[in-house]
């Protein structure tokens, strides 16, 4: 993952966490004892934000603290509900990690812009996407 992430950001793209745990601190831990701090900013959690995912405000904190509109941003994640739908309800292009929960074989596609069965595939379409924004 340490390549894919090394990869995404010397493209210069930039890269935040969104997770529905109930901690913010135990995020922001987690993020830095596995050396990850350099690579995500901001850290938005449920606990920071007061909703859960889908809600769009959670996924608005992204465009806020990038001063870029959601469409110009991603939004990668393994849940088809909260991580797809919400971040296309705010606009963003989404990648589905179709491995994850309400994936695997058989599974109905959500509206993703994308589905992909892990996060190396994830990271050479968002690098495809940043090469060509249309």
């Amino acid at each position: 993952m340490g390549g894919a992430l090394r990869a995404l950001r010397g493209a210069g793209l930039r890269l935040g966490v969104c997770s529905n745990t109930a901690s913010h601190a135990l995020t922001a831990h987690l993020v830095t004892t596995h050396g990850l701090t350099a690579f995500f900013d901001p850290i938005v959690t449920s606990a920071s934000t007061g909703r859960r995912k889908p809600d769009r405000r959670v996924f608005a904190r992204f465009p806020e603290a990038w001063g870029l509109p959601a469409a110009r941003l991603a939004m990668v994640g393994d849940d088809a509900a909260a991580d797809v739908l919400g971040g296309a309800g705010t606009g963003m292009r989404t990648v589905w990690l179709s491995d994850g929960p309400g994936g695997g074989p058989g599974a109905e596609r959500p509206p993703a812009t994308a589905a992909v069965p892990d996060l190396p595939a994830a990271a050479r379409i968002l690098l495809a996407w940043a090469a060509d924004p249309a």
